[in-house]
């Protein structure tokens, strides 16, 4: 998985640019589940779907503040701008920039129809998973490595009666 992940085609030029990036920064909102593609991704011969990353939209410092999301002293350090997005790739579920996460070919954007304090408790659950590592066996059973969709699962599954079914797909569960 660490290799696959790291082979790209070193010509391609990602299709969301800087202008799209800035677009979206004025748009997203704190809780918002971003979903994204790279087209020259080798990993894509192998997981189902034309979607097969996801990330979670924490926000910025004020909006964790407005919000009421709470976190550690040590990840609130950490989440300082310009990190607005909690991911997990293969070298773990991090605190990362949002033009980082959308260096890439598609984006879509799926906002949870959520309460303000539900969010806070989705983000609040969400971010206790910071500094895990990341999961290449894609094991939904075990929360001590995450793969990307589970840190929206962790973080929101059951929360203001979201729920987040687990599936059989590519003989794996999925969300």
């Amino acid at each position: 998985g660490r290799v696959i992940a790291d082979m790209r085609n070193p010509w391609h030029v990602k299709r969301v640019t800087p202008e799209i990036i800035a677009q979206l920064a004025g748009i997203l909102q704190p809780g918002d589940a971003i979903v994204t593609r790279h087209d020259d991704a080798m990993s894509n011969l192998f997981l189902p779907g034309y979607w097969i990353h996801s990330s979670l939209h924490i926000g910025t410092e004020d909006d964790r503040r407005r919000l009421g999301v709470r976190v550690d002293p040590p990840r609130e350090a950490r989440w300082k701008h310009p990190i607005r997005v909690l991911e997990a790739r293969k070298d773990g579920v991090l605190l990362r920039g949002l033009s980082d996460t959308l260096s890439v070919d598609a984006v879509a954007v799926i906002r949870p129809r959520l309460s303000p304090e539900h969010i806070a408790e989705g983000l609040s659950r969400a971010l206790t998973h910071e500094g895990k590592l990341y999961d290449f066996e894609f094991d939904f059973f075990r929360s001590d490595r995450l793969v990307c969709t589970e840190v929206v699962y962790r973080g929101f599954h059951g929360v203001g009666g979201l729920e987040f079914p687990i599936t059989r797909r590519a003989g794996g569960p999925t969300v």
